[in-house]
């Protein structure tokens, strides 16, 4: 799976999945989830912060988007995986711009 070819992607590629696999299709493969990891527990330690200023909001919308990032990703059913994975992503970046543009004001102010 990955970034080698395999399951007759790309056009022309064997029928199964490669027995060996490559560095970077291992690294492709490793990447993400660590990087989605490290979105959920930013935004438990996001809003742990925004608890500590008595900012009740920022601290539902960080706790809710943390646990949306779990149930997203360790779903246990592989069907719909990819748009799981999608709105996971979309989520973890929401969170991000979010948390950027509030500091980008705070800065201002």
């Amino acid at each position: 799976m990955g970034t080698d070819p395999g399951r007759r992607f790309p056009t022309g590629a064997p029928q199964g999945i490669p027995a060996e696999s490559s560095w970077h299709a291992t690294v492709h493969n490793v990447a993400p989830g660590l990087a989605l990891d490290a979105a959920m527990v930013a935004s438990f330690v996001f809003a742990r912060r925004f608890a500590g200023l008595g900012q009740r909001v920022w601290v539902a919308y960080c706790v809710l988007t943390g646990v949306a990032l779990i149930v997203l990703s360790f779903w246990p059913s592989l069907d719909g995986i990819s748009v799981r994975l999608a709105v996971a992503v979309t989520l973890a970046f929401a969170l991000v711009a979010a948390v950027a543009a509030r500091l980008l004001t705070e800065t201002r102010s």
